[in-house]
């Protein structure tokens, strides 16, 4: 894509949002790429902040300006990055947890964060798979979904969580992808794994399922 996009003199813009955190990734060598992504899913940052990684040789035009901090006396945001684009105060609070969430991935690995919840979605999918009750689509070792035959995701959802058990429902952000699933009327429910949880987790899961949908 990035060969595709320099042919044709265009801005290659990368959305890893479900990604860092998951897998290695190097973008050093890619040529007029933005890296782009939240703080708060994969790199255990705090909701409400993310950040832009940009090629050294593309220089953004900000939308808004002002308050950089650095030029007090200029009018204008400065050329160099990354104060151009950062216009007021920074959420400092937001900086410092994606820092320490960094930290803990590089001292846990990514390879062993995969194995874990690889482990781990792999046990809940089993449990969907055997209840024939449940469609279970594709996953991964981060994500699950899932619905339950005549009940809706939005239900299943609110039942799972008189459990203790938080899941999201509907179409995710991502109406294009339940398109190609056949969901798109329907929704899902979806399970989000962490690193954080633990496998021993799916007992409470299995219970609360085998509940549901027996209603």
């Amino acid at each position: 894509l990035s060969s595709v996009a320099n042919k044709h003199d265009l801005i290659l813009i990368l959305d890893a949002s479900q990604l860092l955190g998951h897998e290695e990734l190097d973008i050093s060598n890619l040529k007029r790429c933005i890296l782009c992504a939240p703080i708060h899913k994969g790199l255990f940052g705090i909701q409400g902040s993310g950040f832009l990684c940009v090629s050294e040789d593309l220089m953004l035009t900000p939308i808004l300006e002002g308050g950089s901090g650095n030029e007090s006396k200029n009018q204008q945001m400065p050329l160099y990055l990354p104060e151009r684009l950062e216009a007021g105060t920074l959420p400092s609070p937001a900086v410092i947890s994606v820092i320490e969430g960094i930290k803990f991935i590089r001292k846990q690995g990514i390879s062993e964060i995969r194995r874990k919840m690889q482990l781990i979605s792999n046990r809940y999918a089993d449990i969907l798979r055997d209840n024939k009750s449940c469609v279970l689509y594709e996953y991964n070792e981060s994500l699950i979904s899932f619905n339950v035959l005549n009940k809706r995701c939005s239900e299943v959802a609110y039942e799972f969580s008189k459990c203790g058990i938080a899941m999201r429902s509907g179409l995710h952000c991502a109406p294009l992808a339940h398109k190609v699933l056949g969901t798109e009327n329907i929704g899902t429910v979806r399970i989000s794994f962490s690193y954080l949880n633990k496998a021993c987790e799916s007992d409470a899961f299995f219970k609360a399922l085998k509940n549901i949908t027996s209603l």
